[in-house]
């Protein structure tokens, strides 16, 4: 029934060459070249190195030193004085490890592993809008393509009746109004073949700036009807689980309760452990040899601060009460989006049933009125309005198919499954993370 409607619709189709980019080609190829998607990793990798800066302040440090110079000292005494005159040198090579600083290095660690987390998320999150957006351009070129088609048909089909009213004027069975009633139909219908191409031209455009390749013999994408929810309570369950946004903000929460616990370590005292090793000649004015070895335990703990550790624990506070309202309004967001998706589905699925019956009561009304305006029943000016409407109603379905698939997407992007429904492979690292 719908392959007969489709016949209907939009006619004999162009048949597809030897290559075609399907739509889970399309999104591939855009996801590998796109710089958007490479700015959010770039951003995630920045954010991993912040995460081994702060692991590296629990390991201990190791530091070399060393100088050489001349040194020149004098010593004065009632009876005498003397000047000498030395190359001073001397090295040392000290380890100092951080025993306790208030949880402040590991909160730090939580914090940046949150951070890296949420980053991590907003690469699946952009990954799933760029399918998203790959997905409506490459259904708009389809549909500009089809109504494309229709238009130029509709065009043919005035440029018939053209040429056969003029005949039948020629020879005196019609009159001249009926030639200046299908001379304009015939301009609106060139009108609309021009509209059409432009039209057609700014999806190629999209489509190229975001796929970075032309569109080329692309073909009718099936969805994949295993991945969409079945009721909308499901589809908002899967929302609030699968959306990279919510997860991603979920994260953000965790990095900044890090961030106020790393807050409170101004409160504790630091402990840290130095052991030394300085080796000396003739170093610090003194003639001979040093050797020294220590090893020290090194408590400091500030007694007063100018109020900045309570300031800071302020500021912590609030920003974790910021990130909780952020979190609480994304997943709004997104139930939003979800209940806007599923409602399309369903109403668009419906409006499509009318807009079929629609075309196929048009297209019998045509046929019935051809015949008549043959026996002289009905006027060219009935024929021609019935034409409009079939290709008026032709246009609507078009439309409304491509607005259902492109709803489908849209639900299956709310729940977090459009990259999965299409079948695109992401790096390993998107997934799980390092």
């Amino acid at each position: 029934m719908k392959k007969q409607v489709l016949s209907l619709v939009i006619g004999a189709l162009c048949v597809p060459t030897s290559w075609a980019m399907s739509l889970e080609e399309a999104v591939s190829q855009g996801l590998a070249t796109s710089p958007e998607i490479k700015e959010v990793v770039a951003s995630y990798n920045s954010r991993l190195a912040l995460s081994d800066q702060a692991v590296a302040d629990y390991l201990p440090s190791l530091d070399l030193s060393g100088e050489i110079g001349y040194q020149r000292r004098e010593k004065d005494r009632d009876t005498y004085s003397t000047t000498e005159e030395m190359t001073g040198r001397q090295a040392s090579l000290r380890l100092r490890q951080l025993i306790f600083d208030g949880f402040g290095v590991s909160s730090n660690i939580d914090r940046t592993e949150s951070e890296a987390e949420a980053e991590r998320y907003r690469i699946l999150y952009s990954a799933e809008n760029f399918a998203l957006n790959v997905s409506n351009a490459y259904l708009n070129v389809l549909r500009e393509q089809q109504l494309l088609e229709l238009a130029e048909d509709n065009l043919k089909t005035h440029l018939k009746y053209q040429r056969d009213i003029t005949k039948k004027v020629k020879s005196g069975l019609s009159s001249t109004a009926d030639i200046s009633q299908i001379n304009g139909r015939v301009a609106r219908a060139q009108a609309n073949v021009l509209s059409a191409r432009n039209n057609l031209n700014d999806v190629n455009d999209q489509f190229l700036r975001l796929v970075n390749a032309w569109p080329k013999d692309l073909v009718q994408p099936d969805v994949d009807d295993r991945f969409l929810p079945a009721s909308l309570e499901e589809a908002l369950t899967l929302a609030k689980e699968n959306n990279p946004t919510v997860s991603s903000s979920v994260q953000d929460i965790d990095a900044a309760k890090s961030a106020y616990k790393a807050s409170k370590s101004g409160y504790y005292p630091e402990i840290d452990v130095y052991v030394e090793q300085r080796l000396g000649e003739d170093y610090d004015g003194a003639k001979g040899s040093d050797d020294d070895f220590s090893a020290m335990v090194r408590l400091n703990y500030n007694l007063f601060g100018g109020g900045r550790d309570q300031a800071k624990v302020a500021e912590s506070v609030a920003r974790l009460d910021q990130a909780k309202s952020v979190s609480e309004n994304t997943v709004r967001q997104v139930e939003e989006g979800t209940r806007l998706a599923w409602s399309a589905v369903e109403i668009l699925n419906q409006q499509k049933v009318f807009y079929r019956q629609h075309v196929e009561q048009s297209f019998q009304t045509l046929k019935a009125y051809q015949r008549q305006f043959k026996l002289g029943t009905r006027s060219l000016l009935d024929v021609l309005n019935t034409e409009n409407e079939l290709f008026e109603a032709r246009k609507s379905y078009v439309n409304t198919d491509y607005q259902h698939i492109d709803s489908q997407y849209r639900l299956l992007n709310a729940t977090g499954n459009l990259l999965d429904a299409l079948y695109v492979t992401t790096p390993e690292e998107w997934e799980k993370g390092e």
